[in-house]
């Protein structure tokens, strides 16, 4: 377990209250694949977070297990300056600082290491790739087509985190053997 601070915009900085102590998604998959649905409904919940996030104009850029947090209030998710400091850097240095993290991240998305700027999509990259692996790889049949989209090449991807919470919500876990199914959304 580890303390972590709410976070409230507050002008151009940060205001930090209170303390959690949470147990973050890396912890839980040590212990092993986790059930379709549990999975889903966490990565959800982080995806609705950054949504919100990506709604005010900020990405991420460095999401990972160890960010999403869980605790008796809720999902939290951590650590939002990484895109703060590689939007100072320059194409080389982004590129080189990149390609440093990508080789200790499988949740980074393909295009960091050449430099480009931390992005809506790259934060769908990283949600869906942690998705994947919380499942142990063998992603649920009705969740396989969102992990894909999320992971698919730049330019193919869900543009943003609203997009993808969507498509999350609309999967369905019938049970938490694996064994899902996409919502029918009634027209009215």
């Amino acid at each position: 377990r580890q303390p972590v601070a709410d976070v409230v915009g507050h002008g151009q900085g940060l205001l930090l209250v209170g303390k959690h102590y949470a147990r973050s998604l890396a912890e839980l998959m040590e212990r092993g694949p986790m059930r379709g649905g549990q999975a889903r409904q966490i990565v959800l919940d982080a995806a609705r977070i950054v949504a919100k996030a990506h709604e005010k104009g900020r990405v991420h850029g460095g999401l990972k297990p160890g960010n999403v947090l869980m605790g008796q209030s809720g999902v939290v998710v951590s650590d939002f300056g990484l895109a703060e400091l590689t939007r100072r850097l320059g194409p080389d240095e982004r590129r080189s600082y990149g390609e440093q993290v990508a080789t200790a991240q499988e949740f980074c998305p393909p295009e960091d290491p050449r430099g480009e700027a931390p992005s809506t999509e790259g934060d769908v990259y990283a949600l869906g790739a942690m998705l994947r692996k919380a499942v142990g790889g063998e992603v649920p049949e009705g969740l396989r087509e969102v992990v894909a989209k999320a992971t698919a090449s730049a330019g193919e991807r869900y543009a943003n985190a609203n997009e993808l919470a969507e498509a999350l919500g609309a999967a369905q876990t019938l049970t938490d053997t694996g064994v899902t199914e996409i919502e029918e959304s009634s027209e009215a």
